[in-house]
């Protein structure tokens, strides 16, 4: 992106000069200035800020008073008036910077053609209001000065008629209105980059459109949000050189603007970071003036392999972070004037790797093609570069692309390369030495790789190395003091997840600029190494699982600079130390520090502390969590699992707002959960298994926390229903609560559970913070398959429900099957009943099913048989009946998973099922039917019972109650035989 903005300061630069010819011989002025300019640009001066004495030449007595003469002003040749006045100041040099008022004694220059103000200080306060007066204006530069207001339909630039150029960008002004610009009918170019234009994003273009002669638009950061997808007439098709909409977060909808093909004369266009969708249009290929192609962070998915080849001029092409897909290995032959191409993040890949036409790439200076699929030997890809490309490179990346092999000594032809990334490939074999004819290497990555052997002594002499990274390879061997002796200029070595040790001497001087480093899992222990104590600048130190056994000094904690710390996993001991209030990242995970924590975190209650990972879980901490988290305002993820921690959770912790992890896992807590947690919206993991907390599940976690992913109460003491509001927390992606004293029926609600629903849905990461040498990933304890395990990066991809070892009663919700993404269903040892639902085969996503220990009866569902990712079943001790369904998914299960229902027959059982109908013959029917056949025949059977108890007790209960009844009785049968045998 520097290198846009550079280019488009060149571009307006070079516009400028066109624009104002004059300025080149406006030296010579025989005249000298008028006597009314001159006392106004003294006035000027006079209300002027300049800290740095710029304009120290403006004074009557610098040459006889001749303003023509002064710093920064331009003079016409003949008349001596005024042209022009360049106070701009350099914006990497702020100190210089004129701030102040800006006088009206300005209006008094009556012939300015050109006020350059950029790049000042001037506060906020608005535009100038004697600028309408300036009628000759043709170049306004008002650019990053400070201004402020709003530009209404009154303003003052809507007189300033002859004006050709332009610029406001950077400055704090709200433009309520465009209109003004329809008067400025000779504008060719105008900037309002990072100007408020969202009051008008529905209008602006058909504004714009009214500049016949408009030559270069910019407005990048604008928050336009929309653009039409159609404009006819396109009154600026040929004129519009340069055209710049990047990051307005403009809409995918509608798709790619096709008025832009109208624009036959485009050399620059840039619509990087927004959110444009859908196919890049082939008729792009007709703008074959294009130099420049920006289509970088958007979402465009397609596009023809031939719709860029006829753009030969292009220097600059940028279509990284996309989800384009596609071989582009016939695509680019033509492009031979390409200086920079970055076809990063996206689903591309070339057909047997860099294709040879990038071998006349000549001009080619920063080449990136991570996540590319190349599947090519490294050196191969090396080769094809190595011709005259390799003379003018300066950026290779190739991350994630596949490559394979080892380098070699090719790699030395790239002597201009600056920056040079292979990080996450498969190439393997020792660090190349041909790294040390690479002089002006500066950055270096080559982690996550296969790179093994020792660290090359040569790799000391590339003495313009800044920052380098080789962490997560299989180095091996000892690293000395000569391999650091000449990096002096190294701020940052990453190394972390080799196998090295470090032989240095206590009192080794490390290269002084380092301010980030990371030795993981590196043999530096048992000593903590004192040599850190003169890194004055470090600001980032991973030293864990590197077998350090000893106490923390307390200078590591009060490094006024170092803000993240990993020590965790070595045998640190002793109590924890006060750390520094800028620490914002901690993690002394997998310790054996001791005692309380009470003094870390109670110290200085009244400062706000700025951290915002803290992991001590894995240590031997005891005692109460204490009320002190108050001031502990910043945290985002806090970790104290599996300590002896006791008591209850305190009531301040609720007031860390930005919570977005609270894991206390594992320690002996009790009480209620505090409702101060329902303040800690953010939080999208809450894992207080393994403790002994007690009461209702509070209802406002699913009213309160509805961006929880993870929620985990598992073996606790837990009682009362499952609350209905949990099913708004439709984002969790876990849930388990098992092992508790819940009852009551499982919500029917579930289904509520929506990123349980969506299959092969891993939006939404679980990462939690970044800490310098590596992600720091929320992990959780799951039981998936019978197994307790935990799960770390690929956490996001997990989707689990574990509601076994309670009492739940009721029947097994029908709504649960629309969970068509849920992975894992544990609902074992509960009192469920009625059948298990016949669309339960709708969950294809499932892994694992326990459904043990309960008293569902029934068949199980034929349905299932078609549940191809299942590879676990447990439904063991219930009361199933039927045949097993025939399937090779169910024939591959143990016949323990069966056990414990005596009417189940079929494979993997032994019962034979001969007599037993199979499901869907000789009357039985399935699903619905099958259930409507078998109530008809209870409630027939039923029927008969009742009918016979009624009937023959009505009867003969009265016989036996009343004798003048009995006697009635017996007389009329009497009476009946008379006259049956008489008759």
């Amino acid at each position: 992106m520097s290198r846009l903005i550079t280019l488009s300061l060149i571009t307006s630069t070079l516009l400028i000069l066109i624009i104002f010819p004059l300025s080149s011989t406006a030296r010579l002025h025989p005249k000298g200035c008028h006597p009314t300019e001159r006392q106004a640009l003294l006035n000027f001066k006079q209300n002027l800020i300049d800290v740095s004495n710029r304009l120290v030449s403006w004074s009557a007595d610098h040459d006889h008073g001749d303003c023509c003469n002064w710093s920064n002003v331009v003079c016409d040749n003949v008349t001596g008036h005024v042209l022009e006045l360049h106070l701009s100041s350099a914006s990497d040099l702020p100190e210089q910077a004129f701030s102040g008022v800006i006088d009206s004694s300005l209006s008094k220059l009556e012939q300015l053609t050109m006020l350059d103000l950029s790049d000042n200080a001037f506060g906020g306060i608005p535009l100038p209001s004697f600028l309408s007066s300036m009628k000759n204006l043709r170049g306004l530069n008002l650019a990053r000065s400070g201004f402020g207001g709003s530009i209404t339909s009154d303003n003052q630039l809507d007189n300033l008629s002859n004006l050709r150029y332009l610029s406001l960008q950077g400055n704090y002004i709200k433009v309520e209105t465009l209109e003004w610009l329809s008067s400025l009918s000779s504008l060719e170019l105008l900037d309002l980059g990072f100007l408020d234009l969202g009051s008008v994003s529905d209008s602006w273009l058909n504004v714009i459109n009214k500049l016949h002669v408009l030559v270069e638009l910019r407005l990048s950061y604008c928050q336009l949000g929309q653009v039409p997808e159609f404009l006819n007439p396109v009154n600026f098709s040929s004129s519009m050189s340069v055209l710049d909409l990047s990051h307005n977060n403009i809409s995918g909808q509608p798709p790619f603007p096709k008025w832009v093909l109208d624009l036959r004369s485009l050399t620059y266009l840039n619509l990087a970071n927004n959110r444009f969708q859908g196919h890049i249009p082939e008729g792009i290929q007709n703008l074959s003036s294009l130099e420049t192609v920006d289509l970088s962070w958007n979402s465009f998915s397609s596009l023809s392999p031939t719709s860029f080849s006829s753009l030969t001029r292009l220097r600059l092409f940028n279509l990284a972070f996309n989800n384009l897909e596609g071989d582009l290995s016939g695509a680019m032959g033509n492009m031979t004037s390409l200086v920079e191409l970055d076809l990063s993040s996206n689903g591309f890949q070339f057909v047997g790797g860099i294709p040879d036409y990038f071998s006349t790439f000549c001009n080619l200076k920063l080449l990136t093609l991570s996540d590319v699929r190349l599947k090519q030997d490294v050196n191969q890809a090396f080769d094809v570069l190595s011709g005259c490309p390799a003379k003018g490179l300066k950026t290779i990346r190739m991350s994630n692309c596949q490559l394979f092999g080892s380098l070699n000594i090719s790699l030395a032809k790239f002597k201009n390369l600056d920056t040079l990334s292979l990080s996450k490939n498969s190439i393997s074999g020792p660090l190349p030495k041909s790294l040390t004819y690479l002089g002006s290497l500066r950055y270096l990555e080559l982690y996550s790789n296969k790179f093994h052997g020792t660290l090359p002594t040569g790799f000391g002499t590339v003495t313009n190395l800044e920052s380098i990274d080789i962490s997560d390879n299989l180095l091996e061997g000892d690293v000395y003091e000569i391999h650091f002796s000449n990096l002096t200029k190294l701020w940052m070595f990453r190394a972390s997840g080799n196998q090295l040790r470090l032989e240095v001497s206590s009192d080794w001087a490390p290269p002084p600029q380092l301010n980030d480093l990371g030795l993981g899992l590196w043999r530096l222990g048992p000593r903590f190494p004192s040599w850190l104590q003169s890194l004055k600048l470090l600001n980032s130190l991973n030293l864990s699982n590197s077998g350090i056994s000893s106490h923390i000094p307390s200078w590591v904690f009060f490094n006024s600079v170092l803000y993240s710390i990993d020590l965790s996993s070595n045998l640190l001991t002793g109590p924890l130390p006060f750390i520094s209030p800028i620490t914002s990242i901690l993690d002394l995970s997998n310790n054996s520090l001791s005692g309380t924590i009470t003094n870390f975190l109670c110290y200085k209650p009244k400062e706000d502390k700025m951290t915002q990972v803290l992991n001590l879980g894995g240590n031997r901490f005891r005692g109460e969590v204490p009320d002190c988290w108050g001031s502990w305002k910043y945290l985002e993820a806090v970790k104290l699992s599996s300590n002896r921690f006791t008591g209850s959770i305190p009531w301040s912790i609720g007031t860390s707002v930005f919570l977005d992890s609270l894991n206390l896992r594992n320690n002996k807590l009790s009480g209620h959960i505090p409702s101060s947690l329902k303040n800690c919206s953010k939080l999208v993991a809450l894992d207080f298994s393994g403790n002994e907390l007690d009461g209702a599940i509070p209802s406002w976690i699913g009213e309160n926390l509805r961006k929880l992913m993870i929620l985990n109460f598992r073996d606790n003491n837990f009682n009362g229903p499952i609350p209905e509001q949990l099913c708004k927390a439709n984002s969790l992606r876990i849930l388990d609560l098992a092992n508790n004293n819940l009852v009551g029926r499982i919500p029917r609600c579930v289904n509520n559970f929506t990123a349980m629903v969506r299959m092969n849905d891993s939006s939404g990461t679980i990462l939690l913070s970044y800490n310098g040498t590596g992600p720091f990933f929320e992990t959780a304890l799951i039981m998936i398959k019978g197994k307790l395990s935990e799960y770390g990066s690929i956490l996001k991809l997990v989707r689990s429900i574990d509601l076994s070892e309670n009492k739940l009663s009721g029947e097994i919700p029908r709504d649960m099957t629309n969970l068509e993404g849920l992975q894992s269903l544990n609902l074992s040892g509960n009192l469920l009943m009625g059948k298990i639902p016949q669309d339960i085969g709708a969950m294809r996503s499932l892994e694992s099913i326990d459904l043990s220990q309960n008293r569902l009866s029934g068949e199980i569902p034929r349905s299932m048989s078609g549940m191809t990712f299942l590879s676990f079943l447990n439904f063991s001790d219930n009361k199933l009946s039927g045949r097993i369904p025939s399937s090779t998914q169910f024939e591959g299960f143990n016949a323990s998973s069966f056990a414990g229902n005596l009417n189940l027959c079929g494979l993997p059982l032994a019962i034979n099922c001969s007599n037993v109908p199979a499901p869907g013959q000789d009357g039985i029917g399935n699903g619905e039917e099958d259930e409507g056949h078998v109530y008809e025949q209870w409630y027939f059977y039923v029927s008969i019972a009742i009918g016979f108890i009624v009937g023959f007790w009505g009867v003969v209960g009265s016989l036996a109650l009343s004798r003048s009844w009995r006697y009635g009785y017996f007389r009329f049968i009497d009476s009946l035989w008379y006259k049956f045998r008489t008759g």
